[in-house]
């Protein structure tokens, strides 16, 4: 052989030897990490650690492929330990060696790996920050892994076959680095869908949902469950139209495996029911719950609870009530059976059943319903949740709010039934249950004490409707001083409440502020925008094309334009006429022929008042009692009540009627849904201090209440008996009333600018 081909090779062998011995040191390690036991990842780690005690020499180059991946094999090792320290060291030192490499398929590889490795190193130590941005370093690298992955698809898979990596080639065969890379693009992307939901990156889980929905379908069960797992976060982040197309996939995926897992195929339908309720689509939803046994799933599953939720709101939302209650009905027995009473599914199912029982009009039995309801909840001392799928159905519901939300349930169908004395009890329960030490239902408080005053008035109480009156006002002062709607509601309760002591010129200074602040509204919502330049262009082009018209035939007056005196005469007549509209009926102080805006004629018009309580009214629509409110209604429903309320305070204060219960008087936060969905019990409001810059007396209380209903009505009745008693609660009442009254010394004919309302400390 001659000497110049031997020095060759023995530089060639030099160079190779070195690399391969690296090599099998880092594929052993590989295959010593598939055990998972403790002792063959420390072996791992002795490996790689080798591998970088060599290659740290002086001979060595630091800027070689294999160091970065020795780096990458321990921090491996190091996370499957559970030793997070030493992987994130070893890891972020991996990451930052790949970037001094040049691009190439085989580092985007690698740093997807470590990129991924690091994200779920990070989550596990809880360290948020750091999880934030290895996840926004790692949108480029996104871009890189989806490159990779499309254009070396499953059919012309040739990226490993002629990479120059040798632990590539023995480590991971083209049936592995293809699910790999899938693994970590969906690991990514889950985490970055995660941490910043709010501008989550549409661009990249889109191309991920388009690049796994054109894989065959029949694939590996790895991919199966890459799916699964991405279609999951992306249901959890409301994604529902791309969950849905995953989801409905990995059905079809499942029943062509043909296995036995009964409970898998009744989960994926169970997340595609979610996706289809969640997107308004309850008939589709229907045809889906057709196909699942949900009495075995109840019993079996752990899902159960879910499709019985789904399924109860699903009947509700297309309107069948009758089908809804013999589901109720027939699934009670099992609920009860298979869960504890203090379980939230047999509650919120006993609930649900009364509320439609008073839907469908049979006050009876919802009575007999809610008192069962309430006589549960009350021996209940915790609420628990059976699995973890009824706690993400409801996780808000608390035993406190329950109990409030019963008794205002019972006492609603007691007033339905004409009990209206065990109907006040009732309410007067809710009430204490919505306001405790801990917290307030500042929804629920509303609520109820609108449906108190009412009853109150109604009933001739007017020691016990001032009170309420005064604590609807006090309540709309949390409301945030944007809220005209809230302004005019504050001055017509505190109206009222003057109205009943008797103090006329303060109520009517406070309904006259009512009636401007709600014509200010209506004016403020009837505005009209500016045109725009296509729209001027387009006028413009047709007076020109008018005017010519106009000159090419003189004598046609009849289609011509008005005479200017003529058409300002029409002008001014019509801003009056809007004025008056604007400001609630024909400019008198009678709203009862007030026109109606936005209806067309001839349509049928909805009553103004109808006695119906707040809690009746659905998200959902579609319930033929629940009257439809177009875009003013509301505006002009409280125009006519505040001039009627004004004609009342000017005529001497004899009303004869209270204003009834109207869907009008309820702001949207107060309409609690005939569902069994979360609700919020707090709202974001500050309390005011109202001691402090109003100038008025701590909050008023009704008088105590007795336990149970028997000795409600033998107070009443003692009362009743001896009515030389009767003085002294009246006495009582006078005081609070002369207390109460601010000493503000306004009169009728001061402006009404004086009882404007300060809200500058919200």
């Amino acid at each position: 052989m001659p000497v110049r081909r031997r020095v060759k090779l023995r530089q060639l062998e030099a160079v190779l030897l070195p690399d391969i011995h690296h090599y099998l040191l880092l594929m052993t390690g590989e295959v010593l990490k598939l055990d998972g036991h403790s002792r063959f990842l420390r072996l791992a780690i002795k490996c790689g650690s080798t591998v970088l005690s060599r290659t740290a020499s002086p001979s060595g180059d630091p800027c070689r492929v294999v160091v970065p991946i020795a780096n990458l094999a321990i921090g491996h090792a190091h996370y499957l330990r559970r030793h997070m320290g030493p992987a994130i060291e070893h890891l972020q030192l991996a990451r930052n060696q790949f970037h001094t490499l040049p691009d190439s398929p085989l580092k985007q590889f690698y740093l997807g790996r470590c990129v991924c490795l690091l994200i779920q190193s990070h989550a596990y130590m809880g360290r948020l920050d750091r999880e934030v941005d290895v996840s926004s370093d790692a949108i480029g690298l996104l871009r890189g892994l989806m490159n990779l992955v499309i254009d070396q698809s499953p059919d012309k898979r040739n990226f490993v076959e002629r990479a120059d990596n040798v632990l590539l080639k023995l480590t991971h065969p083209p049936s592995i680095w293809y699910e790999r890379c899938l693994y970590d693009i969906v690991e990514i992307t889950t985490a970055h869908l995660h941490i910043h939901r709010s501008s989550s990156p549409d661009p990249h889980y889109a191309r991920l949902v388009a690049l796994l929905m054109g894989m065959p379908a029949k694939g590996a069960p790895d991919i199966y469950h890459i799916e699964r797992e991405f279609a999951l976060s992306l249901t959890f982040h409301s994604k529902m139209d791309e969950a849905l197309a995953l989801w409905r996939r990995l059905l079809h995926w499942k029943n062509s495996m043909r296995d036995d897992q009964e409970e898998e195929e009744d989960t994926i339908r169970f997340r595609i029911i979610t996706c289809l309720v969640t997107l308004g689509r309850p008939r589709d939803a229907k045809v889906e719950l057709s196909k699942v046994d949900l009495a075995h799933s109840l019993v079996h599953f752990s899902h159960g609870p879910g499709l019985l939720y789904l399924a109860r709101r699903t009947y509700y939302q297309i309107g069948e009530f009758g089908k809804l209650l013999e589901l109720c009905r027939g699934y009670q027995n099992l609920c009860d059976q298979k869960f504890k009473p203090n379980d939230i599914v047999p509650l919120m199912n006993r609930y649900y059943s009364a509320r439609i029982l008073k839907r469908l009009g049979r006050y009876g039995e919802a009575v007999k319903r809610y008192r069962n309801f309430v006589s549960v909840v009350e021996k209940t001392t915790e609420l628990m949740s059976g699995n973890s799928f009824a706690f993400e159905i409801d996780s808000t519901r608390t035993l406190q709010g329950l109990l409030g939300e019963g008794r205002r349930g019972l006492a609603h169908a007691l007033r339905l039934t004409g009990r209206i004395d065990e109907c006040i009890f009732q309410y007067r329960k809710a009430l204490q249950f919505a306001r405790t030490d801990y917290f307030s239902d500042f929804k629920l408080v509303r609520a109820v004490l609108k449906s108190l005053a009412y009853l109150y008035e109604s009933t001739g109480d007017t020691k016990n409707a001032i009170v309420a009156y005064d604590l609807l006002h006090r309540h709309y002062l949390r409301k945030p001083a944007h809220d005209q709607l809230a302004v005019i509601k504050y001055s017509w309760y505190r109206g009222k409440m003057f109205l009943l002591m008797g103090q006329l010129e303060h109520a009517l200074a406070l309904f006259r502020h009512a009636h401007f602040t709600c014509a200010s509204k209506r004016m403020e919502s009837a505005k009209t925008r500016w045109p725009t330049p296509a729209e001027l262009e387009l006028a413009r082009r047709t007076i020109e094309t008018e005017d010519e018209e106009q000159e090419a035939a003189p004598g046609e007056m009849e289609d011509g334009p008005m005479p200017v005196q003529e058409h300002e005469q029409n002008r001014g007549q019509e801003a009056e006429q809007s004025t008056k509209q604007a400001l609630g009926g024909d400019g008198t102080s009678r709203g009862a022929e007030l026109p109606a805006e936005n209806v067309a004629p001839g349509a049928p018009q909805e009553p103004a008042h109808e006695d119906l309580d707040v809690e009746d009214r659905s998200p959902f629509g579609s319930q033929e009692s629940v009257p439809k409110m177009a875009v003013g209604d509301n505006d002009r429903w409280w125009a006519r009540t505040i001039e009627a309320s004004i004609e009342v305070a000017e005529r001497g204060g004899c009303v004869e009627d209270p204003v009834p219960l109207d869907h009008y008087d309820s702001d949207p936060d107060e309409i609690a849904p005939d569902t069994d969905e979360p609700t919020l019990a707090s709202e974001p409001f500050v309390m005011p201090p109202i001691g402090k810059r109003l100038g008025e007396m701590t909050e008023p209380k009704f008088e105590e209440l007795p336990e149970t209903y028997k000795e409600y009505k033998e107070a009443k009745l003692e009362r009743e008996r001896y009515p030389w008693r009767r003085g002294v609660y009246e006495d009582e009442a006078k005081g609070y009333l002369e207390n109460e009254a601010p000493s503000t010394g306004a009169t009728v004919s001061q402006p009404i600018r004086s009882f404007e309302i300060d809200l500058s400390w919200i």
